[in-house]
């Protein structure tokens, strides 16, 4: 007799985003896995397609809202598995509140006999200290099961009957890891390479100031994972102390604290020169010296020859978040092991052109400017060809001459995308806002790299070409008909049921066309933009109804294109 078939239903949990959002095929995937990993016969009935999102405001004052948001179902006969995916979040975003109601969700899920509920984390709470095992610790053996996972394919089961959560948890790991990206991955999205003018000492300038300021969290993980293989074993890890100089990046800091607290590790703060002496060291003790960055190597060729000089007994390795490509280590010097190499364009004093034209430096601390400085906009605008527009307005209105925005964004992306977030800060501070822009490859890139920093809180809005050429000639209600069903339309509605405050944003303005349709379809949803961002606005002189303009850079043309 062949086994009875069991359906799937499942959620995945978004929380601070401001609205819904498509979930990825791949994810439904992994749900999909997962439940036949546990139970064989598995048909899909209510697979995840857009995610249950609870805004920050709802998170704080009333985080019981999710069981309102699930739409799990209670009772029957039929044999459900349910899957609420919280793994997207940050651990620290869930909290306790948040985790409790996930709980009682499952419970409540799992009380009927022929229910197994998998509940997807990024970790796994802790088993005494949080109230997240509560709910589970009181599911009857008679009735159904919940299977919590972490990220890496930790797991714990309760209720009962107990499903083999052991021929889950060595693959899934794997596969969340290829969904989230590695720690490298998610680090490398998270840096910000700034432009300007860099003082990196009396000799040398810098054209890029590499900011970690937001990786944090990734950056002590992967310190962990660094020293952890450089040094070696338990009882190597016990014998060794950190050295950090005392002037490295608040960023940089934070993570080695977090790294040596969580190794169990000492650190000692290496004075940055004068009259001060280092401490004594302990003769039982290797030394293992921790950088932000090596540029020229001054810092790390001062610290190590100083540690040296006092008797310290040095690890045959060095750690550095980020390394100039073209930095080589000394042969009779630690070997510099960096998280991260990078392309600094360092130049001499006596060559910078910067300096020849009297720019100022660059505050690598704080920026000092909301928009791009010339010589930045023009770098960036020189550094791409510029050919015929390939995508965008239709074909007998396209620029005959306009920057490869996509290889643009390839290369300057991270810092256009800082910038653009900085303007919607100023102009919506401390609200919750999203971002509506046509659905052209370039903007999506720049918006793509915008999101993590803010733990994918910046919901984009993509609205398909097609709909704002339609725009101009067709009313509100054809054009609310034009995009019934599909997802943008629903995000619109939720937006202006919350009266969440929406920018667009777009790469380029050339004519002030693609920016009235833009804002005729928001207006068909009774959304007013709070402002228009392109990265570049070639028609600064026009005025756009009443909806402020801030562009990254102003652009004067000779001539324009007109709609």
């Amino acid at each position: 007799m062949a086994p009875k078939e069991w359906f799937l239903e499942a959620d995945v949990v978004r929380l601070g985003a401001p609205t819904q959002e498509p979930v990825d095929d791949r994810r439904r995937q992994l749900h999909l896995w997962v439940a036949r990993r546990l139970l064989n016969s598995v048909r899909e009935r209510r697979p995840a397609t857009t995610t249950k999102y609870l805004p920050p405001e709802q998170i704080r004052s009333y985080p019981r809202l999710l069981g309102e948001l699930l739409d799990l179902p209670n009772g029957g006969d039929e044999q459900t598995v349910a899957v609420i995916d919280c793994s997207l979040n940050h651990y620290e975003d869930l909290g306790e509140n948040i985790l409790y109601s996930v709980a009682l969700c499952a419970a409540g899920f799992a009380a009927s006999p022929g229910h197994v509920c998998i509940v997807l984390l990024p970790r796994l709470p802790h088993s005494y200290h949080s109230s997240f095992w509560e709910p589970l610790n009181e599911l009857s053996i008679s009735g159904g099961s919940v299977l919590v996972l972490n990220n890496e394919g930790k797991f714990k089961v309760h209720g009962g009957p107990r499903p083999k959560a052991e021929q889950v948890a060595p693959g899934y790991g794997q596969r969340q890891q290829e969904l989230i990206g590695s720690r490298q991955q998610e680090f490398d999205d998270k840096i910000i390479r700034k432009m300007g003018h860099f003082e990196i000492n009396d000799e040398y300038c810098s054209r890029y100031f590499f900011d970690g300021s937001r990786t944090v969290q990734e950056l002590s993980h992967l310190l962990v994972d660094r020293i952890t293989h450089l040094v070696g074993s338990r009882p190597s890890l016990a014998r060794t102390e950190l050295i950090v100089p005392e002037t490295v990046d608040p960023w940089m800091e934070d993570a080695v604290a977090v790294a040596s607290g969580k190794l169990r590790m000492r650190q000692t703060k290496w004075p940055s020169g004068g009259d001060r002496a280092a401490p004594d060291p302990d003769e039982h003790t290797q030394y293992l010296v921790m950088l932000d960055f090596v540029n020229t190597g001054s810092t790390y060729r001062r610290i190590i020859k100083e540690a040296l000089g006092s008797g310290y007994n040095l690890h045959r390795y060095a750690v550095a978040a980020f390394m100039a490509r073209d930095f080589q280590t000394e042969d009779d010097l630690p070997e510099l092991s960096p998280i991260k190499r990078v392309r600094v364009d360092r130049v001499p004093r006596r060559d910078c052109v910067q300096c020849k034209i009297g720019l100022p430096f660059t505050n690598k601390d704080r920026e000092e400017l909301l928009r791009l400085r010339s010589y930045d906009a023009w770098e960036v605008l020189s550094h791409v060809p510029w050919i015929e527009e390939t995508y965008g307005p239709p074909e007998h209105l396209r620029q005959k001459s306009n920057p490869d925005f996509v290889r643009l964004f390839e290369e300057f992306g991270d810092y256009l995308a800082y910038k653009l977030e900085m303007v919607l800060r100023h102009l919506v501070p401390g609200s919750a806002v999203a971002v509506a822009c046509p659905e052209e490859p370039g903007i999506l890139a720049v918006v793509k790299r915008m999101q993590p920093w803010a733990d994918n809180r910046i919901v984009a809005v993509r609205v398909p070409r097609s709909v704002l050429e339609k725009a101009d000639r067709s009313t509100s209600a054809e054009i609310r008909q034009l995009a019934e069903g599909h997802e943008w339309s629903r995000q619109l509605a939720h937006l202006a049921e919350r009266n969440v405050n929406v920018v667009v944003v777009d790469e380029q303005n050339g004519s002030n066309r693609t920016a009235r349709q833009m804002i005729k379809v928001l207006e068909s949803f009774h959304l007013r933009p709070k402002a228009y961002l392109p990265v570049f606005n070639f028609v600064p002189s026009e005025t756009l109804d009443g909806v402020r303009v801030v562009a990254l850079y102003d652009v004067p043309r000779p001539r324009r294109m007109d709609p």
